[in-house]
């Protein structure tokens, strides 16, 4: 969640402070970097080897819950999404329920054109590929241009197949700001 959200959501009168047990410090250690990869994680590859993710979006919250019978489940509350509840169960790459909150519903009502929601419309993209039956490989580059229709935006989410890999990914408008990223990281 958020650290600004989390007055919010737990009452901070009722924790007690205790000395740290080094076997529950070392078990919360395990369990983070077993579980930060899976939803905020940034692979900045070249840039840097240090682990770098994002905070969530205020109101936004991911959990991910070990259960003896199911395994990890991942429950996420995305306030931008339509239906902004969903549980995901990663090992089988599904989707175990996705619904709108009472909240969402209040706010927008039951039925509702998704269209409405969207941070940006896609207006063009070009792809480019070539195909190599022998080697069974696909190479390509795609070009997508997008229209940002909401008044503040902070991420464009690309979901691609699996087995596709991205080895880079460039902005016309924000190559700048890239440079500038590249270049802090290597004086690091």
């Amino acid at each position: 969640m958020d650290p600004f959200d989390f007055q919010q959501f737990v009452d901070v009168g009722k924790l007690t402070a205790v000395p740290v047990d080094p076997r529950e410090l070392k078990r919360a250690d395990e369990v983070f970097k077993q579980d930060f990869k899976k939803s905020y994680h940034l692979n900045l590859g070249d840039l840097s080897s240090d682990p770098w993710s994002l905070l969530p979006g205020s109101d936004n919250f991911v959990a991910e819950v070990h259960t003896r019978r199911y395994g990890i489940l991942t429950y996420a509350r995305s306030k931008s999404e339509a239906e902004d509840i969903t549980l995901f169960d990663r090992i089988r790459h599904r989707n175990i329920a996705v619904y709108s909150s009472e909240e969402t519903l209040a706010r927008r009502g039951r039925f509702y054109n998704e269209d409405d929601f969207r941070d940006y419309d896609v207006t063009d993209y070009n792809v480019d590929v070539a195909f190599s039956p022998g080697r069974q490989w696909i190479d390509g580059v795609t070009t997508v241009s997008l229209r940002v229709k909401a008044p503040m935006m902070s991420s464009v989410s690309l979901r691609l197949a699996d087995p596709l890999t991205v080895r880079s990914i460039t902005s016309d408008k924000l190559q700048a700001s890239m440079d500038r990223l590249a270049e802090l990281a290597e004086h690091q």
